[in-house]
C-alpha cells in the first residue's frame, strides 16, 4: 500500500508540473499586452519624405505628358536612370515635305515601340519602331500651310509613354498655289532643354533646306545655311563646306571667328562678340589646308529688335512663327516663357557667291601648314 501512495504522489507531481509549463495547450494562449512602437526619429520622418519625394517625380517622368505639353527639363542625364530615360525617348532623324505637301518622317525609339506624330496638338498617326529601333510615317492628308510644330510621343513596350527631347518647326507651302510660285519647306529640329536656352548650346538643326538657286558650283559647297541668336545678343552661325577646309567668317568685314569643316562637311561657329540690332554684312570665306581662299559667300543679315517680331501661339505654350522672306527666312520662338530665339535660314544662291581672289580690309591670312 504504501507503494501505491508514492506513486500516486509521483503522479501528481508530475501532473502539476505539466499543467504549469504546458497550460496553454488546454487554456489557449496567455493574452499579450500591447506593444508600444517607438516614435519615429527625425532621420527616418526625412527619409521616408524623400521617398515620397521620389516617387512623386518618377510618376511625373513616365506620365503621358498631353501633346500641347513642352517639359522643360525632360531628364537629369548626371544619373544613370536620366540616361536611360533620355535613350528610351522617341526622336526624329528625318523630317520631310514633299511637293504634295505630304509629311515622311522617321527616325528611332525603343525597338515595337508604338510612335505617335502629332502636329500642333492633333495626332496625326502611328509607327510602330522596327527590331532595330527604327520607325518610319508617311502622312495620309496633306499638311495645312502655314508655320507648323511636330511632337513625338512613344508607347514603350515596357508600359512607359514618353515624350520626344526635340520638337520639329515646319514652313509648310502653299500646295494649292502652282510648283513654281511657292515657298520653299523648310523643317528644323529644336531642342526642348533647358540647354537650348542658350545659343550654342543644343542649337537647332535643319533637316529640310530650301533647294539652291542658279549655278552655285562655284561656292564649292561652301554655304551659309543659318543665323541663330537670342534676345541676349548672343550668336551661333552654321554651314556646309568641303570637309578638310576651314571657314573664316566676317560681320561687316571685320572677322569674327573661323571654324573647321567637319568630316561630313558641317560646320559652326559661335563668335565671341555679340552684335547689335540692324542691318549687317556676313562673308564666309573657305580657305584650304594650304591656306588659300577657294570660295566666298555674302549675305545680308539683319538682327530683328525683339519688339518687332509677331509671334503666332503654336502648340504646347512654344510660340513660333516662320516669317518667308527674298532667300531667306525668320523663324521666332519663345523658349518656356524665359526669353526668344530666333533664326534666320538662308536658300544658297548664285548672287550670293563673290570672287575669291579679292582682298577685303581686315582679311585674315592663314598661313599653309608645314609638312
Amino acid at each position: 500500500m504504501r507503494v501505491f501512495g508514492i506513486l500516486a504522489i509521483l503522479l501528481l507531481i508530475v501532473a502539476g508540473l505539466f499543467l504549469y509549463f504546458r497550460s496553454d495547450l488546454i487554456f489557449g494562449p496567455a493574452e499579450q499586452g500591447a506593444v508600444e512602437t517607438a516614435a519615429p526619429s527625425d532621420m527616418e520622418k526625412s527619409q521616408s519624405a524623400t521617398a515620397e519625394g521620389s516617387g512623386d517625380k518618377n510618376a511625373t517622368q513616365t506620365a503621358l505628358a498631353p501633346p500641347k505639353v513642352v517639359e522643360k527639363n525632360l531628364d537629369d542625364t548626371s544619373e544613370d536612370e536620366g540616361k536611360q530615360t533620355a535613350l528610351a525617348r522617341p526622336s526624329f532623324d528625318i523630317i520631310r515635305i514633299d511637293q504634295n505637301c505630304d509629311l515622311v518622317a522617321a527616325g528611332r525609339a525603343v525597338p515595337d515601340a508604338v510612335v505617335a506624330v502629332i502636329i500642333g496638338d492633333r495626332k496625326v498617326g502611328e509607327a510602330t519602331a522596327s527590331a532595330s529601333g527604327e520607325w518610319v510615317f508617311t502622312s495620309s492628308t496633306p499638311l495645312p500651310s502655314g508655320s507648323q510644330t511636330v511632337n513625338l510621343t512613344s508607347h514603350n513596350p515596357d508600359g512607359k509613354d514618353l515624350e520626344s527631347g526635340s520638337l520639329v518647326i515646319m514652313n509648310v507651302p502653299d500646295c494649292s498655289a502652282p510648283l513654281e510660285d511657292r515657298a520653299p519647306a523648310i523643317a528644323m529640329l529644336v531642342p526642348k532643354e533647358e540647354a537650348s536656352a542658350s545659343v550654342g548650346g543644343n542649337a537647332p538643326k535643319l533637316l529640310q533646306v530650301p533647294e539652291a538657286k542658279g549655278d552655285v558650283s562655284a561656292a564649292k559647297d561652301l554655304t551659309l545655311g543659318s543665323v541663330n541668336y537670342d534676345d541676349k545678343g548672343t550668336l551661333q552661325l552654321s554651314g556646309r563646306g568641303l570637309p578638310g577646309n576651314r571657314v573664316a567668317v566676317y560681320v561687316n568685314n571685320k572677322p569674327v571667328g573661323t571654324a573647321e569643316i567637319d568630316s561630313e562637311g558641317n560646320w559652326s561657329l559661335v563668335p565671341d562678340q555679340s552684335i547689335p540690332a540692324g542691318n549687317h554684312t556676313l562673308r564666309i570665306d573657305q580657305i584650304d589646308p594650304a591656306g588659300k581662299v577657294i570660295s566666298r559667300v555674302e549675305l545680308p543679315f539683319q538682327k530683328a529688335q525683339p519688339s518687332d517680331v509677331v509671334l503666332a501661339q503654336a502648340s504646347g505654350g512654344l510660340s513660333a512663327i516662320v516669317q518667308p522672306g527674298n532667300s531667306l527666312w525668320r523663324i521666332a520662338r519663345r523658349v518656356y516663357g524665359e526669353g526668344m530665339e530666333y533664326t534666320v535660314i538662308y536658300q544658297a544662291n548664285q548672287d550670293q557667291i563673290r570672287d575669291p581672289d579679292l582682298i577685303f580690309p581686315g582679311q585674315i591670312f592663314t598661313l599653309p601648314k608645314k609638312e
